[in-house]
């Protein structure tokens, strides 16, 4: 073992403990396969499928530079009795330093490449095809994958010689069940320039394979209710090229069935209902809007869905619509503007007198609860005062843009139960 106090060789049986406790193993360190002879003949790390078991699923041996003991490191585990020791499902043997191009290498590979045993030379770039073969073979075993642990395991600090991004895309091919968009969005938000495009990536691949992307994995209502719509949008705004596509995805979720639209008035028809279309999809409609600021016409399109609730045809009373109106007016006067939007929102609020002026400046992110209507009226009724015309509105609200987009506030609303606290910022990002 002198060899293993090397750095590169240390660091690597480390991570392989670390990389196997994250996936669910018993990982042990110097493990003696000739114990019950009474020799001593350890494996590097052993990976056991659960504690007490006597035999390793997976064993790793790691060299420092390829040698003639690498013959006898695989003859010790394959050549013995299965009586006495029952074979690993994969022997990984790992070079990390130097290469595998020579005849001690091509002797231990001659001599048991026959079994489930491969060589792998770590210095020559083979170190993330052994992490992607490790994958596969741990699939075999299990189609569970703690994502947020693997992402503990699989740092960039502690593997600087492996292409991770290659290694994830791998791991979801495998198709483990594990929560995959909760934990990556997690990840995107502590580190957005790592697992970002790993989210994206998920998202586009999920939707190539079933021709639309997962709705479900969040845990919370509003991943539950309007994830599509949010990936949409998550996609539009990072991947601008294909803006039109995620238009036509977030015009699906919204047509639903054909018979009723997802977020559109069916007022009794539920106190979840309205409460989702009334009180919670007015400050989504506007993050929505910053998020497709660069596709042509999806912000129009934003501000007809927005009519539907606005409209007087619809008999519902200031209390359940005057969130939708105050951010269709921003919506409208944000951007290059659209006065007629803007005119059928202002139109509305003023013909009871105006509306709370702070709501203008500061839009809710959640609207009035049913439940909680006669405390949101007050609200509504207090300090308030006509909405100003098109460009007395505008020339207000022009000066506040703010740099930036809506992809940290999308995955804010996707992974918390409550919407977050970002109506000031989602009404900047749309007047920028």
């Amino acid at each position: 073992m002198a060899d293993h106090q090397l750095p590169e060789g240390k660091r690597w049986i480390e991570n392989l403990l670390a990389l196997g406790a994250a996936m669910g193993y018993q990982a042990q360190p110097e493990y003696d396969v000739l114990a019950r002879e009474g020799r001593e003949s350890p494996v590097d790390v052993a990976w056991f499928r659960s504690e007490g078991d006597q035999f390793p699923l997976f064993i790793f041996e790691v060299e420092t530079r390829a040698s003639g003991q690498m013959s006898h490191n695989a003859g010790k585990v394959f050549t013995q009795d299965t009586k006495l020791f029952q074979k690993p499902l994969f022997h990984f043997h790992l070079i990390v330093e130097g290469g595998k191009e020579n005849t001690r290498a091509d002797v231990a590979e001659a001599a048991y490449g026959k079994f489930n045993y491969r060589i792998y030379g770590v210095a020559e770039g083979e170190g993330t095809e052994a992490l992607c073969d490790i994958l596969s073979q741990h699939r075999r075993v299990s189609d569970r994958l703690d994502v947020s642990a693997l992402a503990t395991a699989l740092s960039a600090e502690h593997w600087p010689e492996i292409d991770l991004d290659q290694v994830w895309a791998h791991a979801e091919d495998c198709h483990f069940r594990g929560e995959w968009l909760r934990s990556y969005g997690i990840l995107a938000l502590s580190d957005p320039e790592t697992f970002l495009k790993r989210l994206l990536r998920f998202l586009k691949t999920r939707y190539e394979e079933s021709g639309s992307p997962p709705t479900t994995g969040y845990g919370t209502f509003i991943g539950e209710h309007c994830s599509s719509a949010l990936h949409a949008a998550l996609l539009a705004e990072n991947d601008s090229k294909q803006g039109m596509k995620w238009l036509g995805e977030l015009q699906s979720w919204q047509e639903h069935d054909g018979i009723m639209k997802m977020a559109a008035p069916y007022p009794g028809l539920s106190e979840e209902g309205d409460n989702f279309v009334f009180a919670l999809m007015p400050a989504v409609w506007g993050l929505i809007a910053v998020m497709f600021t660069e596709v042509e016409g999806a912000r129009r399109w934003i501000l007809e869905q927005m009519e539907l609730v606005i409209s007087t045809d619809t008999g519902l009373s200031l209390v359940a619509v005057a969130a939708t109106g105050i951010w269709m007016l921003h919506v409208a006067a944000g951007g290059d503007g659209d006065k007629q939007y803007f005119e059928l929102a202002r139109e509305r609020l003023n013909a009871e007198g105006g509306i709370n002026a702070a709501l203008l400046a500061a839009p809710p992110a959640l609207g009035g609860l049913v439940a909680d209507y006669d405390e949101w009226w007050e609200r509504l009724q207090a300090e308030k005062e006509l909405v100003p015309n098109f460009d007395e509105f505008r020339q207000r609200f022009s000066g506040s843009g703010r740099e930036g987009g809506g992809t940290p506030i999308a995955l804010a609303y996707l992974l918390d139960e409550q919407p977050p606290e970002a109506g000031h910022e989602i009404r900047e990002l749309l007047a920028s």
